[in-house]
């Protein structure tokens, strides 16, 4: 499975990641959505819609993804 099938796969899901420094960022669960960068296909931004809002992450920065419940 490649990494755009995985995301397609959690698109809309309620999901928790986990990021690779260990800062106040270094969780976040919410919605998943991504993008990706129609110039460089590896670059890809996941999109989470949390009760913190909106925030875009780099997948550079994610450590481990997994699906809340």
């Amino acid at each position: 499975m490649t990494k755009k099938q995985f995301l397609e796969s959690l698109r809309g899901k309620p999901v928790h990641v986990d990021f690779m420094e260990d800062d106040n960022l270094s969780q976040v669960e919410g919605y998943l959505d991504f993008t990706i960068d129609p110039e460089d296909p590896d670059n890809i931004a996941l999109e989470i819609m949390s009760n913190k809002g909106y925030q875009k992450i780099d997948m550079s920065e994610v450590k481990k993804i997994y699906v809340k419940g």
